[in-house]
């Protein structure tokens, strides 16, 4: 286990599809939000950490079953300024929380993958889940409450359709250089929209009365919806801009 820094391999060029997990990586690139994908096995969770930690334009540190505290504390290093945390539910629990107190008390990014159960299938079309109900929730119990607060955009991942892969081999598959997105993001980090009108506003109360936000996911949603806003070089917060940030904090567990 050592730390790294991000390729410097177009990331986003050689993924194929998930444009809308792309789109929540550069949002979240602009403040360094703590980000979590759902999503089965061979979806590109782990390329599209490795994408992230090219957004931020950090080193990054990742974090796998078996690690213990103690390795990292005796690995990472202040450089580091992204955690990238696979299969977080299978992480020990005194490594969750301490993942938990690099990013509350030092503000370190964390960016985590998880999937919907232990197999990863649950909601997959073509191949049956083997987990019984009390494995999946023992599976989930272990992100809930705190450690899953930490985040700021939760997004899911599905399988990736077999056409978009196709097109990617065949080099069909156009996607955005990430050059193209990190000048958007230095282009964010200038702005400095903080208003929110009226629409905004009764929009996030109908959202935090439908779906039972708490304050902190409030909060969040506003922040996110801010850089959202910075990356469309808006001067102040839209309505569709807490639209698309609400749909970031939407995933059921």
């Amino acid at each position: 286990m050592k730390t790294k820094q991000a390729e410097k391999t177009d990331s986003f060029m050689s993924i194929a599809g998930q444009e809308h997990v792309k789109r929540a990586l550069e949002v979240g690139a602009v403040n360094g939000d703590n980000i979590l994908m759902i999503g089965p096995p061979g979806a590109g969770k782990s390329m599209l950490a490795t994408a992230y930690s090219q957004l931020i334009n950090g080193h990054s540190y990742a974090i796998s079953h078996g690690d213990g505290v103690k390795d990292i504390k005796r690995d990472y290093s202040e450089m580091d300024k992204l955690i990238i945390a696979d299969d977080l539910p299978e992480l020990r629990r005194d490594v969750l929380h301490y993942i938990k107190e690099l990013s509350i008390k030092f503000g370190t990014a964390v960016i985590a993958t998880m999937q919907q159960c232990p197999c990863g299938y649950l909601t997959d079309t073509f191949k049956l889940c083997s987990c019984t109900p009390p494995q999946i929730q023992k599976y989930r119990n272990k992100v809930s409450g705190s450690i899953l607060g930490i985040f700021d955009i939760i997004i899911e991942v599905p399988a990736v359709p077999t056409r978009s892969i196709m097109d990617n081999l065949a080099g069909n598959y156009q996607s955005e250089p990430i050059k193209d997105v990190q000048l958007r993001i230095r282009k964010a980090l200038k702005s400095s929209n903080c208003e929110l009108d009226q629409d905004c506003m009764n929009i996030m109360e109908t959202a935090q009365s439908k779906l039972g936000l708490s304050a902190g996911v409030v909060w969040r949603i506003i922040k996110i919806s801010r850089s959202i806003a910075s990356l469309e070089g808006s001067e102040k917060i839209e309505a569709q801009h807490i639209a698309e940030a609400i749909q970031y904090r939407v995933v059921s567990l």
